[in-house]
């Protein structure tokens, strides 16, 4: 990766290519014509018509080696180096580093001799089915069976066609991650149209007790007392939320090491190369051409020397080029998350009935399976008003009842105008909390049969402390063109996957 020297700390990786390291690391080496180099743990090195040297201060002996073609010529290490070479062969190859560079192989010598024998080793097919499928599953993942599992996904389609918007083209950071008791999501991207940058974004986070979204710079949460499910399984499997089409690229590789499992004619090859990020970690890259519904996607996979993937690439005929990066880290809840604005209990209300404003019956869903408190929480009756800006529409509380006596036998009554209304809370398991499957009621009573009386459409629904329930978008709203664009980014991406 950058900054990573050679052994014999003369070179040091840049990211692209081997560069002279300022760190001196011979200063003689004695020799008719030569200038004198010593290297650390020794004052010179000895070969034919080359003054005699000695060792100066030292751990450990050193052991003597030949150095192949040069039988005159010794070379030393200590045995605890010896041992931490991997093998005799690249013991020889790192001893001789110095010489090398003093005889004037310098720089091409290391770039095209030495580094490479320092990659690990290309994989059979064998090797790479079994080291794919020994990563974390998506089904491991989304049931909290990982103590850390992170996937970041680098998307960019660099021409989509559109008969209103005409070419465009899109960028798409997203960056997810997850642990037994927490799930992240973080999308960055971009839309140029005729020049004309849109960035947009949208977070998620979603513990064992509360959900938080931000979108725009506009952040909201809800809490809740506990949540029947694992985090990662049920923020990733949202099927609204902008982020679910990048989710199968973090699990590619399970599905080509099964292909190539069951099918040896798929073509295969691996090679040594550096992961292609800014810090160019030494990897084994494994690249195939994926087919799916008769078109074409290559892919590359790549390994660290322990055999965990640490990403992939991939591109096809569209236009697509992806960068993936995988990783073990764990969600961290992220700072903005304290300050955004707590919202209502997240559920929305199916309606059995509802007649003439004054007799109601909803069944409770709660999202994401959570369940809430009962304290402080009321049934309610509220209506909406629709904002001139086109912002997300306020909600008015009219009247409501304790839901403690609402879940009395006779419900709980109260004066609306000339009403009487009374709310009813069917509380079921798990008891005295707000979970899916509860159920609230409602009947008024007045002269005409029906409520005359008041100007607006009411809503019979349910509040706590933190304001009227209502359902959570996962997806960004739409409330100004360039957010409307987004529609068309996901739009193009499902079109883009299609392509591999």
């Amino acid at each position: 990766m950058v900054g990573e020297l050679s052994p014999d700390g003369q070179f040091m990786w840049d990211g692209t290519q081997w560069i002279p390291s300022n760190t001196p690391m011979m200063q003689q080496v004695v020799a008719p014509g030569m200038q004198q180099v010593v290297a650390p743990g020794m004052q010179q090195v000895v070969a034919p018509g080359m003054q005699q040297v000695a060792p100066t201060t030292m751990q450990q002996p050193f052991m003597q080696q030949q150095i192949p073609g040069n039988p005159g010529a010794a070379m030393w290490m200590t045995g605890d180096q010896m041992n931490a070479s991997g093998g005799k062969g690249k013991l020889v190859i790192i001893s001789i580093v110095g010489l090398l560079v003093a005889a004037g192989g310098g720089w091409g010598a290391y770039e095209f001799v030495i580094d490479p024998m320092l990659d690990p080793d290309p994989y059979s097919r064998t090797q790479f089915v079994e080291h794919a499928l020994a990563q974390p599953t998506q089904e491991e993942v989304m049931n909290g069976e990982v103590d850390g599992w992170s996937c970041d996904v680098e998307i960019e389609i660099s021409e989509v066609e559109d008969e209103f918007l005409g070419s465009f083209s899109l960028e798409m950071d997203t960056k997810l991650s997850a642990s037994d008791s927490a799930a992240l999501a973080e999308v960055d991207m971009k839309i140029v149209s005729e020049g004309f940058p849109m960035p947009v974004s949208m977070d998620v986070w979603m513990s064992e007790n509360e959900v938080a979204w931000r979108s725009m710079d506009e952040s909201s949460k809800t809490e809740f007392t506990s949540l029947e499910g694992e985090p990662a399984d049920i923020l990733f499997n949202d099927e609204d939320a902008m982020f679910v089409d990048t989710i199968p690229f973090c699990f590619l590789h399970h599905e080509i090491a099964a292909e190539i499992q069951d099918d040896s004619s798929i073509d295969f090859s691996s090679e040594a190369e550096r992961f292609p990020d800014e810090d160019g970690q030494r990897a084994v890259k494994v690249s195939i051409d994926h087919s799916i519904d008769g078109e074409e996607i290559s892919v590359s996979m790549y390994f660290d020397s322990d055999n965990n993937l640490i990403g992939g690439k991939a591109s096809n005929s569209s236009g697509m080029k992806l960068l993936m990066t995988i990783g073990t880290d764990s969600p961290k809840k992220p700072s903005w998350v304290n300050k955004a604005e707590s919202v209502g209990m997240a559920l929305y209300l199916e309606s059995d009935y509802w007649t003439n404003n004054t007799h109601g019956n909803y069944t409770v869903q709660t999202q994401f399976n959570a369940t809430y408190g009962m304290n402080g929480a009321e049934v309610i009756l509220y209506y909406i008003q629709p904002r001139d800006d086109g912002g997300e529409d306020d909600r008015y509380k009219v009247v409501g009842v304790e839901i403690g006596a609402a879940t009395t036998p006779s419900g709980a009554s109260v004066n609306f105008g000339d009403w009487e209304c009374t709310f009813y809370y069917n509380d079921v398991a798990p008891l005295n909390e707000i979970s899916t499957g509860d159920s609230i009621e409602m009947g008024c009573e007045g002269e005409n049969g029906e409520v005359t009386n008041w100007d607006k459409d009411l809503v019979l629904g349910l509040a706590n402390d933190d304001g009227i329930a209502q359902e959570v978008d996962m997806n960004l709203p739409w409330t100004s063109f360039e957010l409307m664009m987004v529609a068309f980014f996901i739009a193009a991406i499902a079109f883009s996957r299609k392509q591999r």
